[in-house]
């Protein structure tokens, strides 16, 4: 910051986390930065699927309830010790999902009750990260950034004469 003693506007490096998002925001910075499962967030099945935890009914105790009635009881508060600003997730259990006819369709293969978190903050953020990015704004810096990161390839391909890249695990070249 002391370089050019203020931060950008909308930062479009990097990738959204709970992390970079608090940071954004501690120093006043939109929430542009996509997050892991933002392309399918968006996608009709994924709202259509009532089987994510996401897509849960809440009750009036605040408590996630699945497609087959079964209510999520809250367990205990998770600190993600890795997070430098403090992130924390909420696990819920199933009450009872023995013998229920659903648990392939909601993806418990085990059978025995079910647990999920949520980490509500963080979803706040994606929220609005979405919200920001359908904006107008937020359209045409998503199109600039599929401009600039295409030329910056285009350029490496051409300098260095790549045809094609090669990505070897085996570290045998």
């Amino acid at each position: 910051m002391d370089l050019y003693n203020q931060y950008p506007l909308n930062p479009v490096a990097g990738y959204g986390s709970y992390d970079n998002y608090t940071y954004c925001k501690t120093y006043g910075m939109n929430l542009a930065m996509k997050f892991g499962m933002d392309k399918q967030k968006r996608s009709k099945k994924y709202k259509k699927n009532l089987f994510h935890k996401d897509n849960y009914e809440v009750n009036e105790r605040n408590n996630p309830v699945c497609p087959n009635g079964v209510e999520f009881i809250y367990q205990y508060t998770r600190k993600n010790k890795n997070s430098k600003f403090g992130s924390e997730s909420k696990i819920y259990k199933s009450t009872d999902c023995n013998g229920c006819m659903l648990t392939k369709s909601c993806g418990n293969k085990s059978g025995n009750d079910k647990r999920i978190s949520f980490n509500e903050q963080l979803d706040e953020y994606q929220k609005e990260v979405i919200e920001f990015l359908d904006t107008e704004e937020g359209i045409n810096m998503r199109m600039q950034r599929s401009i600039q990161v295409e030329g910056a390839f285009g350029i490496i391909k051409e300098d260095y004469k790549f045809r094609r890249l090669y990505i070897n695990f085996n570290g045998k070249s």
